[in-house]
């Protein structure tokens, strides 16, 4: 093979690695990390989710003895790799050996992607990882589920010094019920919170979905903001917080999940899939009308107040810098679908009040 076709075919074939928990997954990243050509290739980390359970599947429970063997001894393996923390020290290193990563992917479920190395060598044979939500092990929330993949890769990358521009956690899929991570993946000790946030210090552009059912005690800690408040260099934040559509439910608390803080470099903003108080929607928006040059909001429903009174009141602060709305979805009241193209002329000052 020539020269230049092995940096073409290097560049292709390994522009994503994909670390876990497992020891599969950690061997190929670590082989990666450490190649002299095949690391200055991967753009992209995306850690995939997936962890077995200390009770087998029960579609497995009439399997051959060698196969539930199989399975509890990978729990066993998992589990100590948790505890010794060594997949923080391998995605670590890792990170720090990877000079063009730039993106960051976070995947909760396993179903999400069928190509890293355990899930292509693991036997037919045997049970793959499956939804199975690791629990907090000490702390006021001690045995609560929570997003093992995302605590560890913000821990990675702020101790490696890797400074990463895009931040991600898919959106959601009916087919798995995946809403986007739990509250509960931003509670940690002061210290590693300190971690999470030195993580997000880079970023100019986060796409993250938040499922807060069942953990809105978590949410109102404030985690959330304080997170994404660390991330001063933001350009693009495209937030879902999903809590249904249902008309009794409670608005998103925007204090304790966007803060108070002013992105000094916000240019675009999306909502989407949550319940909102006019208000509040309209003073989190005024608060970046000078560098916001791009507004979408999907699916999004006012607890009061109107869409057209919420467009008059952003207009009478001046969206100065506003050139783009695009909206799709806009309820208020009951089920009352606002009329969208005229909420965009009004912002944008296309049409008069």
């Amino acid at each position: 093979m020539s020269r230049r076709l092995n940096v073409v075919a290097t560049d292709l074939l390994f522009r994503r690695v994909y670390p876990s928990i497992h020891r599969e997954d950690l061997e190929v990243l670590s082989a990666i990390s450490q190649h002299p050509t095949i690391r200055h290739a991967v753009h992209k980390v995306v850690h995939t989710g997936g962890y077995f359970g200390s009770t087998l599947p029960v579609s497995a429970l009439r399997e051959a003895e060698a196969v539930q063997l199989a399975y509890s001894r990978r729990f066993q393996e998992q589990e100590e790799t948790r505890k010794n923390k060594r997949d923080l020290a391998i995605i670590t290193d890792a990170l720090a050996n990877i000079p063009n990563v730039r993106r960051i992917i976070v995947n909760r479920y396993p179903g999400e992607t069928k190509t890293g190395p355990l899930a292509r060598s693991l036997p037919e044979s045997e049970y793959g990882p499956d939804v199975w939500p690791l629990r907090m092990d000490e702390g006021p929330h001690k045995d609560r589920s929570f997003d093992y993949g995302f605590q560890v890769m913000c821990k990675a990358m702020s101790m490696s010094g890797r400074e990463i521009e895009t931040f991600v956690t898919p959106g959601p899929d009916q087919r798995f019920l995946k809403d986007g991570l739990l509250p509960t993946s931003f509670v940690c000790s002061p210290g590693d919170l300190s971690l999470v946030c030195n993580a997000f210090s880079h970023m100019r552009k986060i796409v993250i979905s938040i499922m807060p059912t069942f953990q809105l005690d978590v949410v109102m800690e404030g985690n959330i903001a304080r997170v994404l408040a660390s991330a001063t260099q933001l350009e693009e934040l495209q937030l879902r917080y999903h809590f249904g559509s249902a008309i009794g439910t409670d608005p998103l608390p925007v204090a304790e999940v966007l803060g108070t803080h002013t992105w000094r470099r916000l240019r675009t903003l999306r909502l989407s899939d949550t319940i909102v108080r006019m208000a509040d929607l309209v003073e989190f928006i005024g608060r970046h009308r000078i560098t916001l040059k791009k507004l979408q909001l999907f699916n999004m429903r006012l607890r009061d107040g109107t869409w057209q009174e919420a467009a008059q009141e952003l207009r009478r602060l001046g969206m100065v810098g506003l050139s783009s709305v695009e909206v799709t979805g806009l309820y208020e009241g009951g089920s009352q679908q606002a009329n969208e193209s005229e909420f965009a002329q009004r912002v944008l000052g296309q049409k008069d009040d």
